[in-house]
């Protein structure tokens, strides 16, 4: 990078490898990065974060519509040494750069921490006008990968540790479970089964992740996260566990079952008010028992 002078289509085309990299595709790089839109760091918790997502998208959306892709630059405000930065890319521009506010980014959470909530962010955003402009011969990500090679060459951002701009990881199903059995904490899955005085618990799945729970029930993914923080019951119908509550694993529901009969649950009239369940466990046979409420516990011991 020191030894060429700026972003042209012969440099880019032959680090990227990208043999149909145009002077087209270069103009509309130098187009997107001349008029960046500015705004602070939406760190966590800060007046920051709605301005930024009405702008860059919502963190969570399913909606694919409510995803811009696009690249950013982030660096301390009111700091003229554009080298002191970090450039990225990404499909989900509004969930990518909150991740690097959040401090969930190993590469950028000390530069993050060191701005101590002063931070800027440039979006470079391919909007659909910018992609109804984009010309032949590059996909998406392809083009992603140019736009991000030019910013590179254009601000040499010193924070980052490579300068060879690669596309994100294609988020197929295949890879976003593969991804939950390497990170995510299981979560045990229990149905109530009702006898005429109290309840027993099935394993009925294990999931591989709070955040898979939460979309196979419907939900966004922190859902779980404050239905176990109110007792882990669902609709008195259902529990969550971290751990096994018995030595029994084998699961009597398929991922296609669970999810029709969480539909069936949602269906049914919600119980409102009323006293909430106690799960009960013995010490002594391991044996677990659902009660309705905690006076219907206390009588059966």
């Amino acid at each position: 990078m020191r030894n060429n002078g700026g972003p042209t289509r012969s440099i880019i085309q032959t680090v990227l490898e990208y043999d149909n990299v145009t002077d087209e595709h270069i103009s509309l790089c130098e187009e997107i990065t001349s008029n960046p839109i500015v705004l602070s760091l939406p760190v966590p918790n800060t007046e920051h974060v709605l301005p930024f997502a009405a702008v860059a998208g919502p963190e969570n959306s399913k909606d694919p519509a409510k995803r811009t892709p696009g690249c950013y630059l982030i660096k301390p405000k009111g700091d003229d040494n554009m080298s002191n930065s970090y450039v990225g890319q990404s499909v989900h521009t509004g969930n990518r750069v909150k991740d690097h506010a959040n401090g969930k980014d190993p590469r950028t959470a000390k530069f993050v921490e060191s701005m101590q909530g002063n931070g800027e962010v440039q979006l470079f955003l391919l909007t659909p006008e910018v992609l109804s402009k984009l010309p032949e011969g590059l996909t998406l990500t392809q083009f992603l990968c140019v736009l991000e090679q030019y910013l590179f060459f254009k601000y040499r951002p010193c924070i980052n540790a490579a300068f060879v701009a690669k596309p994100g990881i294609p988020w197929t199903e295949q890879a976003i479970a593969q991804h939950r059995a390497a990170t995510g904490e299981p979560v045990y899955i229990y149905r109530s089964i009702e006898s005429d005085q109290a309840s027993e618990l099935e394993l009925v799945y294990t999931a591989d992740s709070m955040g898979h729970v939460s979309e196979l029930f419907g939900y966004e993914r922190t859902w779980l996260k404050n239905v176990m923080k109110r007792g882990g019951w669902y609709r008195q119908s259902v529990f969550f566990s971290k751990v096994p509550l018995d030595e029994t694993l084998d699961c009597h529901m398929s991922q296609e079952d669970l999810c029709k009969y969480v539909a069936e649950l949602k269906s049914l009239p919600q119980r409102t008010g009323g006293n909430m369940a106690v799960c009960v466990l013995d010490t002594t046979t391991q044996v677990t028992v659902t009660y309705r409420s905690k006076n219907e516990a206390a009588r059966a011991m």
